[in-house]
């Protein structure tokens, strides 16, 4: 059947009901009930970066790098994601020109099908799940976004992120006012939901890339889901994050399979009023960790007197105290 794919010459935001974007794939009978396939698809991918006019801004917290473009390759590998695909799934990539094709209770129109958000096949082969944004282009009119994912019921995922920043009609956009733009995305999992939050120091159009790792099966991430953002205004007093060994902020897996539960802070960004504060751990068995605690000015070894931390019963106490005001990063190295 004939129709438009979101394919490797796709860009978010595409008027993807033009010849640019035309594709053909396959129904197939089974048993009497119709499947949906595209074979190219299955065997093949293209790799190799084009940044055309994107600028990564920030790799996991790494801040702005140049990604020279690479020379596009096909590979061909097997992929199950496009082979008897959940016409739900499909939809997202795939849209036939004939509406019945679409073999859905309710059809979507081409208008939906463009501002639909870009998922990638490992976003349902990890049965992952929208739950704030859905459209492919999305605004932050103040300057400030916050996306979330669902995640399943004990799934051992981690995440990383990459934020890029249009570089149309100004080269230097990595920097604002002689400072370097870096390191202004939250991300934490708590409670089943991924959530990346955003604020944007300065106006203008932004793209974000997920990419998923199931620590139960390989090493290895794939992407998942990517939007484009417009910031139209600038968040009044953006944080910028003091840098941190994981892109993801918080308790997570990786500290339950040391032995350790969160006992009073169970996520990742802790307000604190007086400039002191304790926190607690349950201890599963014996642990042998270094916290350490730093900030946008202030170093691990300075901050050194500011934190001590005991064992009792079971449980490890972590006492902290701040000699200014801002954003500290706490990490316990086992």
């Amino acid at each position: 059947m004939e129709g438009y794919a979101k394919g490797s010459e796709y860009r978010l935001g595409d008027d993807v009901g033009c010849g640019k974007h035309e594709g053909r794939w396959t129904a197939i009978l089974i048993d009497g009930t119709w499947h949906l396939a595209d074979i190219n698809w299955c065997s093949k991918h293209v790799k190799g970066v084009d940044p055309g006019e994107w600028q990564l801004l920030d790799d996991n917290g790494e801040g702005a790098r140049d990604v020279r473009k690479q020379k596009r390759e096909i590979h061909y590998e097997y992929d199950e994601s496009y082979f008897l695909t959940n016409p739900e799934q499909f939809i997202y990539s795939h849209f036939p020109k004939e509406e019945k094709w679409q073999l859905l209770a309710r059809p979507v129109s081409i208008e939906e099908f463009t501002q639909m958000a870009k998922l990638e096949g490992h976003f349902f082969r990890y049965q992952l799940r929208l739950k704030s944004h859905r459209r492919c282009v999305e605004s932050a009119p103040e300057g400030s976004i916050k996306i979330e994912l669902g995640i399943p019921p004990d799934a051992v995922y981690e995440f990383l992120y990459r934020l890029w920043i249009s570089k149309k009609g100004n080269d230097n956009v990595s920097q604002h006012k002689g400072k370097e733009l870096k390191q202004f995305v939250f991300m934490e999992v708590h409670e089943g939901t991924l959530s990346c939050a955003i604020e944007f120091p300065v106006s203008g159009k932004f793209k974000l890339e997920l990419f998923c790792n199931d620590k139960a099966l390989s090493d290895s991430y794939f992407p998942i889901c990517s939007y484009v953002v417009n910031a139209k205004g600038a968040e009044h007093g953006a944080r910028h994050y003091p840098s941190n060994s994981r892109p993801q902020w918080g308790p997570s897996h990786d500290l339950e399979a040391v032995g350790l539960k969160p006992i009073t802070h169970k996520r990742g960004m802790v307000h604190v009023d007086e400039g002191k504060m304790e926190m607690r751990f349950s201890a599963e068995k014996d642990v042998k960790f270094i916290p350490q605690m730093h900030s946008n000015t202030k170093t691990a070894d300075s901050l050194k007197g500011f934190l001590i931390y005991w064992t009792q019963d079971r449980k490890i106490c972590l006492n902290m105290r701040f000699p200014e005001s801002g954003d500290y990063a706490l990490n316990l190295n086992s």
